[in-house]
Formats: C-alpha cells, structure tokens, sequence
C-alpha cells in the first residue's frame, strides 16, 4: 500500500532515511556526512517539510504494521528521493513506490519524469534501468561531493 505522508510520518520517514543512506552510501559519500545523519533533526525537517508542502510537491510513504517501510519524493517532473528501510530492499517496496511516483507524475501531465542519482551507485543505476529510464548524459554537483547523472524516463 502507498499512500500520501501526513506529519505523523515524520518519524519513519527520518527513520527510512538515515538507516537508507546509511546503507546505500557508505564508500560513496564521507564517513562524516553519514556519521552526522541525526534522526530526531531529520524527523523535524520531515515533519516541517509536509506541513509546508507546495501545491506541486508529494511524499509518499509504504507502511506496513505501523512501520514507515519506505518513501518516494517528487516535485514538478522529478523523482526527488526514493529510499527503502535496508531489511526490506528486495521485497517490492522500492518497485511499488517508484511505479506510483511516476504514475502520479504522468497523470499530472509530465510525459517526462527525470531524477538524479549519485554517480557510483550502481545498485540504483540497475533499478532505474530495469524501471524503464535511460541516462540522459546530464552531470551536476551535488552538495555532498559526489557527482549526480540524470536520468529520464518513462518510455513509451
């Protein structure tokens, strides 16, 4: 099940979060930047991100038995974030949030969606490909010292 974040969500999404980066980033970003993940800064940052959400903007959370399990982001034609609680990647979580990410998108009139993934992660790399989305060849910075490529899709 995927549904809309409200601010009791805070908590699990900050949760999903660092446990996610964590997981996924280490060798890729600093020990620092990991190490200095707060759950309770990241909980009000979430919880005042959803209660001043633009109009444009939706966060999605998967929960299961009164557990945050997972979340997706996105803004006007993007997928701004999508992160699975690492005991349950594999299990279809990532798949499910992604495919009603994109699909809200579509419905709202992007017939592309784009988003940006941190250069050396390959695990993500093979999931946005086997979604249906190819690298378009754009790199930026991001403000965690490694590079981002983009990547667009759907294809249809």
């Amino acid at each position: 099940m995927v549904r809309a974040a409200v601010p009791e969500d805070a908590a699990g999404i900050a949760a999903v979060k660092v446990a996610s980066w964590r997981w996924a980033y280490t060798g890729l970003l600093s020990d620092e930047v990991l190490a200095a993940l707060d759950p309770a800064v990241e909980e009000a940052e979430w919880r005042g991100y959803i209660e001043q959400m633009s109009g444009e903007d939706r966060l999605w959370v998967a929960p299961h038995s009164g557990r945050i399990m997972g979340f997706a982001r996105t803004e006007p034609g993007e997928v701004a974030g999508l992160y699975v609680a690492p005991d349950c990647v594999r299990a279809g979580l990532g798949r499910g949030l992604f495919t009603h990410a994109v699909r809200d998108l579509v419905e709202r009139g992007h017939s592309q969606v784009v988003l940006w993934q941190f250069a050396g992660n390959d695990r993500a790399a093979a999931f946005y490909e086997r979604m249906g989305f190819e690298r378009d060849g754009a790199v930026r910075a991001s403000d965690f010292g490694v590079d981002e490529v983009r990547w667009r899709g759907p294809h249809t």
